[in-house]
């Protein structure tokens, strides 16, 4: 089924990536917008056409990134949580650096 839920496409909208992000994620991950939001994270997907892009980062793909540093005290308290600081970094960048958001976040 490639058909994917409008109201998802804006959830991951709302969190900084592009329209053909979410569609991709969703379509690659069953319309499940926190999977969609991992895969987009974990893939080299370009925000604005399907080609790869050539440098892939770990959060290149969102257009908050480019201004949002995560805080390193949050990082590090995630870290203490059990959390990979690649996948701590991701987290507080798709929550807008709102520890107890990520936090939620990463335990869902």
């Amino acid at each position: 089924n490639d058909q994917v839920h409008p109201e998802k496409v804006a959830e991951i909208i709302s969190m900084g990536f592009t329209e053909k992000q979410a569609i991709q994620g969703l379509k690659k991950r069953n319309n499940n917008a926190r999977q969609a939001i991992e895969y987009i994270l974990s893939h080299d997907i370009d925000p604005y056409g399907d080609v790869p892009t050539s440098n892939p980062t770990i959060t290149g793909h969102s257009p908050l990134c480019e201004t949002l540093i995560p805080d390193e005290n949050y990082i590090a308290i995630l870290m203490s949580m059990g959390f990979t600081r690649e996948v701590s970094i991701e987290a507080l960048i798709i929550n807008n650096n709102h520890l107890e958001n990520a936090t939620n976040f990463l335990l869902q």
